[in-house]
């Protein structure tokens, strides 16, 4: 993104950037700034401002800093010298540890394995160590500790709280969950005050310590929700506190899988609190430790042999329902304003009400108000609603807060997406989940059937089930009474005033004009409950969904449309909608998402969106071996020249070798210029990489050509038109 660097003066300079780019500020924000004839010093002689002096860097040898004594706070730092020496051997950093030469080597960096996972913008490299690497570290860190005038007192080690057990407290938002993956039990069933006893293993399976495991504080109390106290046995107690900070910590492996990660952090501290833990010492004391069998996950599962007690479930099975086109609220405003109607995904829906391109326009240069009463909206709420939700999405539904919107995939267990969804969470167990219309039947079957323990959702593991139960509810559904809602979306450069001045409210107003997106308010318009999320499908940048009580929405409808008329406010049908998504680059499902291949979120673009360091959701283990050998991606391109004839989902794509390398999944004239979306070859996504395309026309079929020989004047041949990858969204 770099166009030019000027000096302007001794003390200013000046960078251009070829186009806008948010990080650039905070990026230069940690460079160094340092005098040219410098540059080749930098690493032999630094400077800085800590509280050690740079004395000398000799090549192979080592690095050496001392006191400094200047150092702006009084007595420190408390070690008047500090040598670097780098040893590649591993039995002379040993021998020079037994010998006192060193003090600290860097075992923890030899048994690191690194590793890449996508992240919303680009790979990110991690890596994680050993638990007894890590371990070792610590006692060595201890024992140089020792040597330090005026050191910090260590950790708390654990105490009896009764004869020969230990008592341990873990706490925090996320505790529950932690300890669902680090104990062997069903820990999230627990009621205020239940107590089970269980096991701790590590990750091949060997037991860290037995524990008896209390819930200690009334669901009741939100800001303490997750408190428990482990009891266990006063030997093993400082390895358990130990595997469990490690697992906290998140940087200790427990897997083959290094991707996976237990949900953290939380606190786990020592505790000498007899009486609090006494529900948690008589589980460990009088029962036999549970290992939950068909919990989807804890650590040492893998170790352990498939239980002879428990049946498989079956796949799956979903009969999309047959009837007559459906109708929303809405219809009888399309009708009036003269739309075209069409069916789509089993509903009758405007098309368009001018044309598709004069739409198009509309909510780029003002704004369009689309009906989406035919999405689906559905509520999962109750205790364990974000639970279950974080085990059949691939995002990481658990780091929500409320007000929040999350983009988010339910995949099947082979991996394929069902459909692509937002998420919101309306308070702490409450969650409203928006799918496609083609796919809204059949996600209502999949999440009832899972939460109903009736189908499959692992197939290597057929007998698991998810652990909590939720209540699930349509919310376009009459039994839903007041809570039922409807979206309706207005998008576009003027969304953003024409929703505020129809905000009454001065504070809400002020909060709707800050909305960042992803975020949502409640909110009143002309007396109407609205639900007002930032989001949307068109590439705007102010882009809104209101969700509505469905008899609601004819008066909401109109009164937007009537208030918003000055600003070019215009009703838009689906057909703009799918060109407004597919010049921004949005995946449709069955184009650029599952479809006749298969296509993953990964390969549609949005890999950041799947949290592979969620140790389970349902589909991660499949779609992790698709990912490996996923060799083609959603590019998005333009053509290079007005006039050329339409090309249309399922033309080819080839190189500039002749090697057909893809084929087009959506694609859309504006103004002129047709831009589209295509699943090709990985090696062929670079931006400025040229490709061309072999329009099939509404066939789908080439016509018949001759051998190249066999041509005679008059004959016809297939000729492709140029396009040029551009950057992936709009």
């Amino acid at each position: 993104d770099l166009d030019k660097v000027e000096a302007l003066d001794d003390y200013q300079v000046r960078v251009s950037l070829k186009r806008p780019s948010a990080p650039f500020l905070a990026n230069i924000a940690f460079a160094m700034i340092v005098a040219r004839e410098t540059v080749d010093q930098i690493g032999l002689n630094p400077v800085g401002t800590g509280p050690f002096r740079f004395v000398e860097r000799v090549p192979n040898s080592h690095v050496l800093v001392r006191r400094w004594e200047k150092f702006y706070v009084p007595g420190q730092p408390k070690v008047d010298e500090i040598r670097w020496i780098p040893v590649v051997e591993n039995a002379t950093r040993v021998a020079n540890l037994k010998t006192g030469t060193a003090d600290i080597v860097s075992e923890v960096i030899a048994s690191v394995d690194t590793f890449r996972y996508q992240g919303v913008r680009a790979p990110i490299t991690r890596g994680k160590s050993t638990h007894e690497a890590l371990q070792a570290a610590r006692r060595r860190v201890d024992a140089l500790a020792d040597r330090t005038p005026d050191r910090p007192g260590p950790r708390p080690s654990p105490v009896p709280v009764s004869e020969g057990v230990a008592a341990i407290e873990v706490g925090g938002p996320r505790a529950g969950v932690f300890l669902q993956c680090a104990l062997t039990c069903d820990v999230l069933s627990l009621p205020p005050g239940g107590s089970v006893a269980t096991r701790a293993l590590a990750g091949d399976g060997t037991e860290v310590s037995p524990v008896g495991v209390a819930r200690t504080v009334a669901q009741e109390q939100p800001w303490r929700e997750d408190a428990f106290v482990l009891a266990c046995p006063l030997g093993r107690a400082d390895a358990l506190v130990a595997w469990l900070r490690d697992l906290s910590d998140g940087y200790v492996r427990f897997d083959s899988d290094l991707l996976m990660k237990v949900d953290g952090p939380v606190a786990v501290t020592p505790s000498a609190d007899a009486d609090r833990a006494a529900p948690a010492i008589d589980a460990l004391r009088r029962l036999e430790p549970i290992v939950c069998a068909n919990k989807p996950f804890f650590i040492g599962r893998a170790s352990l042999s498939a239980p002879s007690d428990v049946a498989a479930l079956p796949e799956f099975r979903f009969d999309p329902p047959a009837g007559p086109a459906r109708r929303t609220p809405l219809h009888g405003e399309h009708i009036a304003a003269r739309a075209r109607m069409v069916g789509f995904a089993g509903w009758d829906m405007p098309v368009w009400y001018t044309s598709i391109g004069a739409e198009h326009q509309t909510v780029r240069q003002q704004a369009g108000l689309f009906d989406l009463g035919h999405m689906g909206v559905i509520e999962v709420a109750g205790p364990g609603a974000g639970r279950f939700l974080d085990l059949l999405t691939a995002n990481f539904v658990l780091m929500m807060e409320i007000g929040k919107a999350q983009y988010s995939y339910l995949l099947d267990p082979a991996g394929v997406p069902i459909d692509d969804i937002l998420i919101y969470r309306r308070d702490r167990d409450r969650y409203m989940v928006v799918a496609n219309a083609a796919n809204e039947d059949r996600v209502k079957a999949w999440l009832h059937a899972v939460n109903d323990r009736a189908c499959l959702i692992d197939r290597e593991r057929p007998w698991l089930t998810v652990d909590t139960r939720p209540t699930i509810r349509d919310l376009k559904a009459p039994e839903a009474g007041d809570d039922r809602r409807i979206d309706i979306a207005l998008q576009g450069p003027r969304a953003r005033d024409i929703l505020t001045s129809v905000i009454g409210d001065p504070v809400m107003r002020r909060r709707v004009r800050q909305l960042p997106r992803f975020d949502f308010v409640e909110a009143e318009i002309d007396g109407v409950p609205v639900l007002i999320s930032r989001t949307g499908y068109t590439g705007e940048q102010f882009g809104y969904e209101l969700y509505v009580h469905p008899e609601c929405a004819v008066g909401l409808w109109r009164y937007l449309l009537d208030r918003g008329a000055e600003a070019g406010l215009r009703p838009i049908g689906l057909g703009a909608r799918d060109s407004l998504r597919t010049e921004a680059g949005y995946p449709l499902y069955g184009h650029e998402l599952a479809g006749p291949q298969a296509i993953s979120p990964m390969g549609a673009g949005y890999g950041g969106f799947v949290k592979f360091h969620k140790p389970w959701f349902v589909g991660r283990e499949a779609a992790l071996r698709a990912e490996s050998q996923r060799t083609l991606q959603i590019i998005r391109f333009r053509m290079r020249e007005k006039g050329v004839r339409m090309v249309r989902a399922g033309d080819p794509v080839v190189d500039r070798n002749g090697e057909c390398i893809g084929h087009v999944t959506s694609c859309v004239a504006v103004e002129g210029v047709q831009i589209g979306l295509a699943y090709v070859d990985r090696r062929s996504t670079d931006e400025g990489t040229a490709l061309l395309i072999y329009p099939l026309g509404t066939s789908g079929k080439t016509q018949s050509e001759k051998a190249r020989a066999d041509l005679r004047r008059g004959d016809r041949v297939s000729v492709p038109v140029e396009a040029t990858v551009i950057r992936r969204f709009r």
